[in-house]
């Protein structure tokens, strides 16, 4: 039996990079009104889940709700594509989330370390920042084909 895939989802192009977050409530109250900013270096593109992947996805993606989420992301700025955000309106202690979506980036093709900065707020604390680092190596997959004109050949 062949299996379909029903949304039309594929596999995201081998040089996209995918990037996802967790956040953790370890305090004794809930955290209210948690913002979480990821920004990329200038010279990387970051690319939504559903572009990523394709098919279905992006319809579901870009389909308007009717009720207010009360979390969300990780969505790009689309202006500069260079500053993700996520965001959680209530977080009970000790729990945990992790149902965001992901997004893709593009780091240039050489072997380098990226920093990539970021920043949480929460309601009634001081904003948190700081950074981590993206190595990569890309790899090169040589190939040979050998390209035949068939019709001249026929001839």
């Amino acid at each position: 039996m062949a299996y379909t895939n029903i949304f039309g989802l594929r596999e995201p192009q081998k040089d996209l990079v995918p990037i996802g977050i967790k956040i953790v409530n370890v305090g004794e109250i809930p955290a209210q009104g948690i913002n979480v900013f990821l920004t990329f270096p200038e010279d990387c593109k970051s690319v939504p889940e559903y572009e990523a992947l394709g098919g279905g996805l992006s319809v579901l993606a870009t389909s308007i709700s009717t009720r207010r989420p009360t979390s969300g992301g990780l969505f790009i700025d689309r202006e500069g594509q260079k500053v993700a955000r996520a965001w959680i309106d209530l977080l009970g202690n000790d729990l945990s989330m992790n149902r965001f979506r992901k997004i893709y980036v593009r780091f240039p093709e050489k072997e380098q370390e990226h920093t990539v900065k970021a920043s949480i707020t929460q309601h009634g604390f001081p904003p948190q920042e700081f950074e981590f680092s993206i190595f990569v190596k890309p790899s090169f997959e040589e190939r040979v084909e050998y390209l035949t004109n068939e019709k001249a050949e026929s001839e």
